[in-house]
């Protein structure tokens, strides 16, 4: 990602969620782990992480409303894995909304499993988060697949 995405990254981050990360949470230091997918250099999807070592957050997630659906959010998560692997990061963390359940199915499809519930963590709606963990050695036959 370049910090010329963002004003794109924040008008997907708008469509998507209920409760968007506000704009002063898009700064440059999100941007070093930061990736997007593009359409002739038109962003519709992105994805921030945190890497400590060899873990990652993964912080946030969205695909345009006009490509989801199609597999992208799959492509994205493979590509940063791959990226990642470069650096040794072998395990994944993130929160997933209760009630997200395509979500929820995508990160499953993808080797995640649920290890945790966060009471409280999400507003506006108020609802209790997911935590899901991916180690990359558990999961890597079924990358084969995609």
């Amino acid at each position: 990602m370049r910090i010329a995405d963002l004003e794109s990254v924040i008008r997907i981050e708008y469509q998507v969620f209920e409760n968007p990360w506000p704009i002063e949470a898009f700064t440059e230091d999100i941007v070093h782990d930061a990736f997007v997918l593009t359409d002739h250099d038109v962003v519709f999807a992105y994805i921030f992480c945190m890497v400590v070592l060899d873990e990652c957050s993964i912080m946030n997630i969205a695909v345009a409303p006009d490509h989801q659906r199609r597999g992208f959010g799959e492509i994205l998560f493979k590509n940063i894995t791959s990226i990642l692997a470069l650096r040794e990061v072998n395990v994944y963390f993130l929160d997933v909304r209760q009630s997200n359940k395509a979500a929820q199915n995508l990160y499953n499809k993808l080797g995640f499993r649920a290890i945790a519930i966060r009471k409280g963590y999400y507003n506006h709606p108020d609802e209790d988060a997911i935590v899901m963990t991916l180690l990359i050695s558990e999961a890597a036959g079924s990358y084969e697949k995609l």
